[in-house]
């Protein structure tokens, strides 16, 4: 899909760009795919494989532009995305820019395909920004990016959700703003692949890690954002047949979140392991 990611961008209407794709260590042929394209405004960045977030860090370093965003390889952007995001940064009071994007899931082994339009919303209910932070819905000024240390590169889960509340309270804190697009400008796409420990212990990780890292700032963004991620962290812990760190988030998202029954949902399945075990712990691949 990375050759159709690299001709939608360039393909854009907006000229002044660059295009740096970072191959991470892969052993798919993508090297061969970008030297398929003959234009001056496209680089190839090859680095030993560290993950996304470390990717997406490398490729913002060796950029020239004062504006940095991103695009995943199995997605493709509006010719029009770089024309309608580039025009909010005339003003210097604007830290970045959000626009909306088409989603089309597929389950293959259903055989079908769905699709919705996202677009930005408010941030959380203790914030006055209204975003959307997915690879490709935001760009974003490099002096803010870097002020914030970019992505964190021990993420391989929820790492532009983590990113996004760190440029958030970045900007609020200095009366910076993000401007939004209400359009869907990108186009992502997914696909449901079998259930996978690995991905299981990605989140599981990800999300411990993230509320270590910033538990204090996540309470601030409200009460529903901090216990979405401890459930994150509680599911996938369940999934692992780690039942007691299961259930002690499970305990902590009902807690902080008391009103959404499902937090105590997990907290009754907690409380019998057997059970936990039986409805949490699906068929996984080794």
């Amino acid at each position: 899909m990375v050759a159709d990611a690299i001709a939608s961008v360039l393909r854009q209407t907006y000229p002044c760009f660059e295009l740096l794709v970072v191959d991470d260590g892969s052993t798919d042929g993508t090297a061969e795919v970008v030297s398929s394209f003959k234009d001056a405004r496209l680089k190839l960045v090859t680095i030993e494989h560290g993950g996304r977030s470390r990717a997406r860090n490398e490729g913002a370093a060796r950029a020239s532009g004062e504006v940095l965003t991103f695009l995943d390889s199995d997605d493709q952007a509006n010719p029009v995305w770089l024309e309608r995001l580039s025009t909010a940064f005339d003003d210097p009071g604007i830290a970045g820019v959000c626009c909306g994007a088409r989603l089309t899931t597929e389950a293959p082994a259903t055989h079908t395909v769905t699709e919705r339009v996202v677009l930005p919303c408010r941030f959380s209910a203790h914030s006055s920004t209204v975003g959307l932070f997915s690879a490709g819905t935001f760009a974003v000024r490099r002096t803010v990016f870097e002020a914030i240390g970019g992505y964190d590169d021990r993420l391989e889960f929820s790492e532009n959700a983590e990113l996004a509340i760190r440029l958030v309270m970045h900007s609020e804190e200095r009366a910076f703003a993000f401007a939004t697009v209400n359009e869907p400008l990108i186009w992502i796409r997914r696909r449901r692949a079998a259930p996978c420990e690995a991905e299981y212990r990605a989140r599981f990780e990800s999300a411990e890690l993230i509320l270590r890292l910033h538990g204090t700032r996540y309470r601030r963004a409200g009460a529903a954002f901090w216990a979405s991620y401890r459930a994150v962290a509680a599911v996938n812990a369940y999934r692992l047949g780690l039942s007691g760190r299961g259930l002690r988030h499970s305990i902590a998202a009902a807690a902080g979140n008391p009103g959404q029954l499902v937090h105590w949902g997990r907290v009754t399945l907690g409380l019998v392991p057997p059970l936990a075990r039986r409805f949490w712990t699906r068929p996984i691949e080794k």
